[in-house]
């Protein structure tokens, strides 16, 4: 895949949800923090989440601010601080599981800044193949419009069997239909995902200098196979 330039990037805001825990949001946006990195992107991040904060500590040394969600100007400080971003940089935003209760009006205020900001707004929902994935979507499949929206299947936990309650569900017809997208995030190993974590290094720091050879393999084998499932997203943004 060709290497993208931050002006053809238009800015886009990339924002990360599922509707519960479990299903591999902070996983996903740490992989879009990389992407973007990789393609020397600039990006400034919102972590949304006053229970854990992961995205904030796997970038620690990056432009990240923590949102208390539970807090209604918090919503407010985030939307003043993303209209006074950089331009030409990709908002990315990591959204609490327990964050659905207030996304119907959330949602809604944060396209009305994205317009006003001409920054496209596009959802990353994170499906698990449990049940309740499918339920949780079809749920709030007008939150951000499904032309807007990409289903990203977790098969960090599961294989494409587990999803064929997913491909065969009405809610996903009807999301197709609709122009929504899919995407697949991969399996990363066990153990290299473990060493990632118990240094608490974003995908692009990983090297020789910090993995065993095994470990930096898997890790450099599995962030190609994430380029080349994530190209459709990364086109979208480029246009």
């Amino acid at each position: 895949m060709r290497q993208l330039t931050a002006r053809e990037v238009v800015a886009a805001i990339l924002c990360v949800d599922g509707g519960k825990g479990g299903v591999g949001k902070t996983f996903l946006i740490r992989l879009l923090a990389y992407l973007l990195t990789v393609h020397n992107i600039s990006w400034v991040g919102f972590d949304v989440d006053p229970t854990n904060q992961n995205f904030i500590r796997f970038h620690a040394n990056e432009d990240i601010t923590f949102i208390d969600w539970t807090d209604p100007s918090e919503w407010d400080r985030m939307f003043s601080l993303m209209s006074q971003a950089d331009p030409n940089s990709v908002i990315l935003i990591d959204l609490a599981s327990q964050v659905g209760s207030v996304l119907p009006v959330q949602y809604r205020r944060m396209q009305a800044t994205a317009d006003h900001l001409q920054r496209p707004l596009l959802r990353l929902f994170c499906v698990a193949a449990e049940y309740d994935s499918l339920n949780i979507l079809n749920q709030t499949m007008n939150q951000v419009s499904c032309d807007r929206t990409f289903a990203v299947k977790n098969m960090r936990a599961a294989t494409k069997r587990d999803f064929r309650e997913w491909n065969e569900s009405n809610t996903r017809t009807e999301f197709r239909s609709q122009g929504g997208s899919e995407l697949i995030m991969p399996e990363l190993s066990n153990a290299a995902a473990r060493e990632l974590e118990r240094q608490d290094l974003p995908f692009a720091a990983a090297s020789l200098d910090n993995l065993a050879p095994y470990h930096h393999y898997d890790v450099f084998a599995y962030l190609a196979e994430i380029r080349t499932a994530f190209a459709p997203l990364l086109e979208r943004i480029a246009k």
